[in-house]
């Protein structure tokens, strides 16, 4: 589940994929109709905006795109200290998800970029990865993250450069 709403919107905006087989939660959760109210508890964020004068990669998969809002939110209102803001997305939808928010003229240092599959994905990934000063954040399926985090090393790209939407127990399963 990812949260896509900041904390000073007072309301929180959810997103999850729902597959056939669900848990109790999930099931719950899909019962409910958009703008349902319901209880939510330890809410937080895996995946703080890091401002040290670096470029900022967004990378994700499907749904998971949510998780960034609200940093794109955060950088919309702030950009100081940030180089740029760069959102790689597949989306094989057509959907594009958020992509309003990239639709800001005022700041040409925010920008998105959409692919329809992973060939592509990975083609701008080993692009993007170039640029070893960067940090790039990554969001999508423990699979996804797996191999996005190996392409990144291949460049050299270490793990203090790379934020998983994980809990802080999790990341060394798939950092170390």
């Amino acid at each position: 589940m990812s949260i896509a709403t900041l904390p000073e919107e007072n309301t929180i905006g959810i997103t999850t994929r729902l597959r056939a087989e669900r848990s109790r939660y999930k099931i719950h959760l899909a019962e409910l109709k958009s703008g349902s109210s319901f209880a939510l508890f330890k809410t937080h964020t895996n995946i703080p905006l890091k401002r040290e004068d670096r470029p900022i990669y967004l990378l994700s998969c499907g749904v998971g795109i949510a998780s960034f809002r609200p940093l794109i939110m955060q950088y919309l209102n702030d950009s100081n200290r940030i180089d740029s803001l760069h959102s790689l997305y597949i989306d094989s939808s057509g959907e594009q998800l958020f992509s309003s928010l990239f639709e800001q003229e005022s700041d040409p240092s925010l920008t998105a970029q959409y692919v329809t599959d992973r060939p592509a994905y990975y083609q701008e990934v080993n692009r993007l990865a170039v640029d070893t000063n960067a940090f790039f954040y990554i969001v999508g399926s423990d699979d996804f993250l797996r191999e996005t985090i190996a392409t990144l090393r291949e460049y050299g790209i270490s793990g203090e450069h790379i934020t998983i939407d994980k809990h802080e127990r999790f990341r060394s399963d798939f950092l170390s």
